[in-house]
């Protein structure tokens, strides 16, 4: 017999499709299908939205978000501590009118976190200590407040702040940091020896081109120190002298310059590169620091070698041949 057979089942009707049996509701006991009764956890559709309803006599009873009422915060001056109804009453993000009068003119240092969380430090000292002991992070952002609108900086964060000062950056990164200032004083020194080696040797052939030779360099210095139409005097001397020595000697300038700088420059970084290496250890470390790596050898002492290795030698064969070269002029 097929499993379908209306005469195996006399309670199967006449074309083989079963008769559903329809059960209680747990909840009032109404009889509802097994489909219902398995999709509604036992409930008729009356029972349940006789449950949902509270749930949304609940939600109903919570006014909207654009009909809540926002009190105002108040906010405290950090250095006063006295209370203030909003932020606009303070002269900075931190401290009061009163207590910015009071400030010196240098006026002081805030740091802001990611939160929005304002702190201020009376000046940079106070802020490398709070770096060291972990309240700053190299990600916060950090200004300089001062009574003179010109000397207000604007945010940044400590990070980039550390790339432009020194006394911070040797927190982060101090083979870096004493590897670059001493390229500056490196170049700063090979070009003074420099020039007292090009004054030696124009004096050597005529006393009139090493007086020139004087002129451009007052001239130059007139220049470094933004000493305005007076630093162009001894070269506009010079022109109407000889315009030609004037051109003689701006080529000498230049070419003091470049020997000077190229090979000051690679030792004060060979230099700062050992001396950062030996103070590393014993120099304070912010607290977010992380290694340097080789980087900073690399550019120091690899590098700045294999240029000298090259740069020596030949500046060895042009100052060999300035001489035969000066006696032509």
């Amino acid at each position: 017999m097929g499993l379908f057979d209306p005469h195996s089942d006399p309670s199967r009707p006449v074309g083989g499709r079963p008769r559903l049996q329809k059960v209680a509701c747990s909840s009032c006991g109404a009889r509802i299908s097994p489909y219902a009764y398995a999709r509604h956890d036992g409930l008729c559709l009356t029972c349940v939205s006789e449950q949902k309803k509270p749930a949304l006599q609940q939600h109903e009873d919570v006014p909207p978000v654009e009909e809540q009422v926002l009190l105002p915060q108040t906010v405290f001056c950090q250095k006063c501590k006295k209370e203030y109804p909003s932020k606009e009453s303070l002269a900075t993000a931190t401290v009061c009118t009163d207590c910015f009068a009071d400030l010196p003119s240098e006026g002081i240092i805030e740091v802001m976190s990611p939160d929005q969380d304002y702190q201020y430090y009376d000046d940079f000292d106070a802020l490398r200590r709070a770096m060291v002991s972990g309240g700053v992070r190299k990600h916060h952002t950090v200004r300089r407040v001062a009574k003179n609108e010109k000397a207000t900086s604007s945010w940044t964060t400590v990070e980039d702040l550390a790339r432009a000062d020194f006394k911070t950056e040797v927190l982060y990164r101090p083979v870096r940091a004493h590897m670059m200032k001493c390229l500056l004083y490196g170049a700063l020194a090979g070009l003074a020896l420099k020039a007292f080696d090009t004054t030696i040797s124009f004096y050597a052939v005529d006393s009139g081109i090493g007086f020139a030779w004087l002129l451009m360099m007052a001239s130059g210095i007139g220049l470094a120190k933004r000493w305005g139409w007076i630093a162009g005097l001894p070269a506009f001397i010079l022109c109407k002298i000889s315009p030609s020595l004037l051109a003689t000697m701006l080529g000498a300038a230049f070419g003091t310059t470049v020997v000077g700088v190229a090979l000051g420059g690679p030792l004060g970084m060979i230099v700062g590169t050992v001396i950062g290496h030996n103070k590393a250890g014993r120099l304070p470390r912010a607290a977010d620091a992380e290694p340097e790596g080789p980087a900073p050898y690399y550019y120091g002492l690899v590098a700045p070698i294999l240029f000298l290795a090259i740069a020596i030698p030949a500046y060895i064969w042009f100052n060999s041949n300035i001489d035969a070269w000066l006696s032509g002029v």
